[in-house]
């Protein structure tokens, strides 16, 4: 007898297809619901230091900079020494999630 799909996992697939959901930006991005909190921290500071994003979210230095690393792979931050900034698309993916959320 074959299933046919719940409208739990029809939800759940086109959230996540959604480009303006956090699972899709998340999915899309290769990033982690960490790597998004990070990001949506730099785009309010403007600009932070490494060591104030791990201080801020409660993570080690090692956490820190494999968040930034997948971030800088996807686009969504940019780095100079030990200065975290957004680029325009990391501006734009977040303020998308975040008006989707409120």
């Amino acid at each position: 007898m074959e299933l046919t799909p719940s409208i739990c996992e029809e939800a759940l697939d086109r959230f996540s297809e959604s480009e303006d959901s956090l699972a899709g930006v998340i999915e899309q991005h290769s990033i982690e619901v960490r790597d998004f909190m990070l990001l949506s921290i730099v785009c309010d500071q403007v600009v932070m230091h490494m060591g104030q994003l791990g201080r801020a979210l409660g993570l080690d230095n090692e956490a820190v900079v494999e968040s930034i690393g997948r971030l800088l792979r996807a686009e969504l931050v940019k780095a100079d020494r030990e200065s975290i900034t957004t680029t325009a698309a990391g501006r734009l993916v977040a303020r998308r999630i975040l008006d989707n959320i409120g």
